[in-house]
This record gives C-alpha cells, structure tokens and sequence, in this order.
C-alpha cells in the first residue's frame, strides 16, 4: 500500500529547490537520534560518502547504517516513489569499513513537495512524528559467497506489492528488522538445523543402545532419533 501525502504542489523546474544530497543529510542526522548506539559512533550512519563500498569506489550509497554485529543496511532516496530497481543494486556489495555484504536495501519515496521546505523546517519536519511522511519497500537478500558480490540469490521484497508508508520513526524501527534479514534467519536456523543432526549422528554412534534409549526417555522423546 502507498501513503497519502499533505504535500500537493508540483514544484520541479522552479528555481531555489532542496538537492537530495541535503534532504539524505538532515535524514541522516534525525535517522540518528532515533537509537543509542547510532548516536555513539560517529560512523554507525554514513550519508554520501565515496569509497563506502568496495569495487563501488565511484558510486556514494545515500546512506548506509551499520549497527553493532549486524549487517550493514543501504537506504536510497528518490523523489516520489521509491526506485527499487536502483535500490536493489547495492544488495552484496561489501561495506570498506567492516567488509561486511549488504543483505539489506530500502528504498525511501519523498515527495517531491518537500523540496520547497526550507532547511529549517525540514530539520523540524523530520524530527517530529509524522511531520514528514515517506514511502519504504525493504529489499533482503542471501548471499552465495560473501567474497563474491555478485551471487546475491533469493531477494526478499516487503511488502511484496506498492509501498508501506511511515515518518523517520517508523524507518529506525525497519532498520531494526532489517539487521536480521528474513533470509538470513532462514540460512542460519537451517544451518543450525543441519549440525544438531551430525551432533546427534554422531552422539547415537559413540554411547550403547541402553544409553542412548535411556536418554531418549530422560528428555521426553519418543525415539533415539529424536
């Protein structure tokens, strides 16, 4: 679904409008007063720089956040509605700072009416729930081969249609959930999955039958294999 916007004015050609690269900025700076240990590292959300991406050197991602053991998440900004297809190159590519993959991409829709704010307003705008509304769409992706960026498999789309609507509140709780791309979730529990069954394999080979039936019952389980 697509939010409503307040703004109705068709402001492009005229003279005097906001450049993206100042919007990304003040978009930055609120983003970061939203969480704790964004606002500790000076470094945890970087707004237009280059050479934040390696093999990317030329291209400057709009914003990158990276919080504490996670992986980092690119945020790219396009008058009017998101542009997902440009959003979602930046999945795989490896961070310089951490050289950590981006798993996780959102795309963010501004209306082009915030253009005509000054820089004032929109600093107060951002700051203030639902004084700016955006539109999102989360991209997340698993990744082949971490040291090769371009075997990005399986990319997630939320929501899977449209675009959900929210204020820079609601793009620090998405960031959240994108630390831990659903994908991701997926690999590590099958993972996870995959060696308790080589442990209990390896378990039902090295004690006797006796044992291994005892313990079965001990923890409430049906079988060995259990």
């Amino acid at each position: 679904m697509t939010g409503q916007f307040a703004f109705n004015g068709a402001f492009s050609g005229q003279h005097g409008l906001m450049h993206e690269e100042s919007f990304n900025g003040a978009l930055a700076r609120a983003l970061r007063q939203r969480r704790k240990v964004w606002r500790a590292d000076e470094d945890a959300i970087q707004c237009e720089r280059l050479r934040t991406l390696i093999a990317d050197s030329g291209a400057r991602p709009d914003l990158i956040v990276q919080s504490p053991n996670a992986y980092p998440i690119a945020i790219e900004v396009e008058w009017g509605s998101p542009a997902v297809n440009d959003a979602e190159k930046r999945l795989g590519r490896v961070l310089t700072r951490t050289m950590l993959p981006v798993r996780s991409v959102i795309a963010v829709g501004v209306d082009d009416g915030v253009r005509a704010m000054s820089d004032d307003e929109l600093e107060r705008r951002l700051a203030s729930p639902g004084g700016i509304r955006m539109t999102f769409v989360w991209l997340a992706a698993s990744i082949a081969d971490e040291r090769e960026m371009k075997d990005v498999l399986n990319v997630y789309r939320w929501p899977t249609e449209g675009s959900v609507s929210g204020d820079v509140f609601d793009l620090a709780d998405l960031c959240d959930l994108a630390t831990a791309p659903p994908r991701l979730v997926e690999e590590q529990t099958a993972n996870v999955s995959q060696h308790i069954r080589g442990y209990a394999s390896a378990l039902k080979e090295c004690v006797d039958d006796t044992v291994a039936r005892d313990m079965a019952e001990s923890l409430g389980q049906g079988s060995v294999d259990q």
